[in-house]
């Protein structure tokens, strides 16, 4: 699994822990009070899923395909869809430990 992180929004990309990431992993991320923003990228069908807190508790999910500018209000930043998914990868060269 690669990470793309900008504080306060957390972008993770994975092709084998989608359920874990929407799940637990999201449930772990929405305790901590800083994080405005869970962004899920899948690169194969082109997809991601934004989920916004707008209160304590409770987050909205907005999901963009391709063709439509990914918006992350958290830090300000429009782009496209596939600006996201090239920047998700991670040189070759990193330790293993940036990759889990």
């Amino acid at each position: 699994m690669n990470i793309w992180v900008i504080p306060p929004t957390r972008a993770v990309r994975s092709n084998t822990t989608a359920d874990f990431d929407r799940g637990d992993k999201f449930k772990g991320y929405a305790l901590l009070t800083s994080l405005e923003e869970y962004v899920l990228i899948d690169q194969d069908i082109l997809k991601v899923e934004c989920f916004r807190r707008v209160g304590d508790q409770q987050w909205d999910t907005v999901i963009y395909s391709v063709g439509e500018p990914i918006t992350f209000k958290s830090i300000g930043l429009e782009c496209p869809l596939k600006t996201c998914i090239e920047a998700l990868v991670l040189p070759e060269d990193l330790p293993l430990l940036m990759k889990s």
